[in-house]
């Protein structure tokens, strides 16, 4: 069944990679899971999904993308549940033209998201299971949210168009680059780099 399937964890995994790409719809990503991934579908239309597992060593890749590009689609009917495995260190890359994207990082070892698309709205949780994260955002989005652990260290650099950006507890370091005030201090460290044209920018601390 392309619309749900599931990758099985094995012990010598110790790097994962995602790399997905779609066109629309309702993401979401927050709990943990006993195989590597599941990937499940609900709603009104469910587009099929391919997807390829590279394994080389101790890492894994898994690459997914639509087999079509039912675009038409009412796009809030389609929703999309991904489950990771928290025992390796994941590298997540999302490429879409999404409505919402809604990504609860924080119960995995996170070492670098990357965000392309014209989505509607992201909203991005960031743990500190991982030391130094490195996030990058290219986005036309009107909504971007990030919610970051107020013990970690951020560095922000931002080529934006903003409207309402919200960074509270951030100094400025030079044009479009911010650290908060507990940047070299801190064990755990997390470089943004956001290249957006976005109404709403905000990062929450909590």
């Amino acid at each position: 069944d392309e619309h749900n399937f599931t990758v099985p964890y094995a012990d010598s995994i110790q790097n994962a990679t995602l790399e997905m790409d779609a066109a629309a719809g309702n993401f979401s990503l927050s709990d943990t899971s006993s195989d590597l991934l599941t990937f499940s579908q609900a709603g009104t239309y469910r587009n099929l999904y391919q997807y390829n597992v590279y394994r080389s060593n101790d890492d894994v890749t898994i690459k997914i993308s639509e087999r079509n590009g039912h675009v038409f689609y009412n796009k809030n009917n389609k929703r999309v549940v991904i489950r990771l495995s928290d025992k390796p260190v994941w590298d997540i890359s999302l490429d879409a033209g999404a409505s919402s994207v809604n990504y609860d990082l924080s119960k995995f070892k996170v070492r670098k998201v990357s965000l392309d698309g014209g989505a509607g709205s992201f909203k991005i949780t960031l743990g500190d299971k991982y030391p130094d994260v490195k996030i990058d955002i290219n986005a036309g989005a009107s909504s971007l949210t990030l919610r970051v652990p107020k013990n970690t260290g951020c560095d922000l650099e931002i080529t934006a168009v903003l409207s309402g950006k919200h960074l509270p507890g951030f100094q400025k370091v030079s044009s479009g680059h911010y650290q908060t005030e507990n940047y070299d201090t801190a064990k755990n460290k997390i470089h943004l780099n956001v290249d957006a044209a976005v109404s709403s920018f905000r990062i929450i601390h909590y």
